[in-house]
């Protein structure tokens, strides 16, 4: 975790263990707005003073939400693999699929100039591998050449994008390029966006919610 991470949870760790204080002990509506209000304030304070812009999204254990620069076009870069991961497992799901179903993954599909543990693991020849492996390799090691292989041979990009929204109607995000595009051109790497609530959204979802059957979300969650 980076300095300016472990302040920012610490100020939003502070302000939330007062608000959950305050719920213990019967604390009314307005004193759990007034300590809304100072997370905000406290969060605020610290953003503005950082270089480049930040924005904020916290979502508490009764669904109440805050948030800071709550825009929706913050870059996703690697990010949107969570996106992709629950597209194709909820995909799968709902089309009776197992994650254990097999690739055979041809070198020639893979690109020797891009981020992939995967490659280096199986260097100059073809090879089989499940969709889980591949899973795993995208939400643990963000590998691209893995995500490049799930987005044109099992769940497109459009495909995602779609999924994913069926999840989080109101949106706040879009989806277009995978990570082959961004490597051929840099400056669609700001064009896959949420905003800091769709994001908070989509993993409280995953936590909260029935997304697609429990052993693929029991799955996704082990390895976020």
């Amino acid at each position: 975790m980076t300095r300016f991470a472990k302040c920012l949870f610490k100020t939003a760790f502070v302000v939330l263990w007062q608000l959950l204080v305050a719920s213990c002990n019967g604390g009314s509506a307005n004193a759990d707005n007034d300590v809304y209000d100072l997370l905000r304030q406290d969060i605020s304070g610290f953003v503005e003073k950082q270089h480049g812009k930040i924005g904020v999204a916290v979502i508490t254990d009764r669904k109440d939400t805050l948030t800071v620069n709550n825009t929706p076009d913050f870059p996703l870069m690697s990010m949107f693999k969570l996106h992709q991961s629950i597209a194709i497992c909820r995909n799968f799901g709902e089309n009776g699929i197992g994650l254990d179903s097999v690739l055979n993954i041809k070198q020639c599909e893979m690109n020797k100039n891009t981020w992939s543990p995967m490659l280096k693991n199986n260097m100059d020849k073809d090879f089989l591998i499940p969709v889980s492996g591949l899973l795993e390799y995208i939400l643990v090691h963000s590998d691209n050449n893995a995500s490049n292989l799930l987005f044109n041979r099992v769940v497109s990009v459009a495909e995602t994008d779609s999924i994913v929204a069926s999840i989080l109607p109101d949106r706040g995000f879009r989806l277009m390029y995978n990570e082959y595009e961004m490597l051929q051109d840099k400056s669609l790497s700001y064009k896959n966006v949420s905003s800091p609530l769709a994001y908070a959204l989509m993993i409280d979802k995953l936590f909260t919610d029935s997304l697609m059957p429990h052993s693929m979300q029991a799955f996704v969650k082990h390895h976020v």
